[in-house]
């Protein structure tokens, strides 16, 4: 039996999501248009950079996709907070990076 389990199995973090929420963050900082929008673009370089997608395709014998399927939901998982922490970390020093450069 063929079985393609694709890794991640859903993009949770898609730019559109992502941009909303950054777009939030930013307009409560008090800092200018001309800032929050060299802020959104530098994380859409950024989140492009990190974004991961690979698809895996084995021959599982019924028995074991559960299992299998089980695992990579939990890798999957811990690949998105691993992103979501490198992506926050990125923008503390992309705002921090922004300051400096003047953009306030």
């Amino acid at each position: 039996m063929s079985n393609v389990i694709q890794f991640p199995s859903k993009i949770n973090q898609d730019w559109f999501f992502f941009e909303q929420s950054l777009s939030k963050v930013l307009s409560q900082m008090d800092t200018s248009d001309k800032f929050q929008q060299h802020i959104i673009d530098r994380m859409q370089v950024i989140f492009n950079d990190y974004d991961f997608s690979f698809e895996l395709a084995l021959e599982l014998p019924s028995e074991y996709l559960e299992q299998v399927s089980a695992e990579m939901t939990a890798i999957n998982l811990s690949l998105q907070k691993r992103t979501h922490a490198l992506l926050l970390g990125r923008l503390s020093l992309e705002i921090e990076l922004a300051k400096c450069q003047g953009y306030c």
